[in-house]
């Protein structure tokens, strides 16, 4: 498995402290990418052609909303938490 594959570890039974936790761990770093979803931990390490096709798709909404007239914000990712229905995950 080479830098251009997407790498996946999924834990089960994970409680929400033990996700919150993992985030404390990983710090502010964009990866490994952490979503949660009711005791379901998926963490992701993207690989080169996912990075790829992100910034291609991203272009292409920016192009589409400038040329609708659309006014939209560019900005990084950041975590989403929803502690009373159990999930969570890096928004971008």
């Amino acid at each position: 498995m080479g830098p251009d594959v997407d790498h996946f570890v999924v834990r089960r039974g994970v409680s929400w402290s033990g996700y919150l936790r993992a985030l404390r761990e990983r710090g502010e770093h964009s990866a490994p990418r952490i979503a949660y979803l009711q005791g379901l931990l998926e963490i992701m390490s993207p690989g080169l052609s996912h990075e790829k096709l992100k910034e291609r798709i991203g272009c292409l909404v920016e192009v589409w909303c400038q040329e609708k007239g659309i006014k939209f914000d560019s900005v990084g990712s950041w975590t989403l938490k929803d502690k009373a229905v159990a999930r969570g995950g890096r928004a971008r």
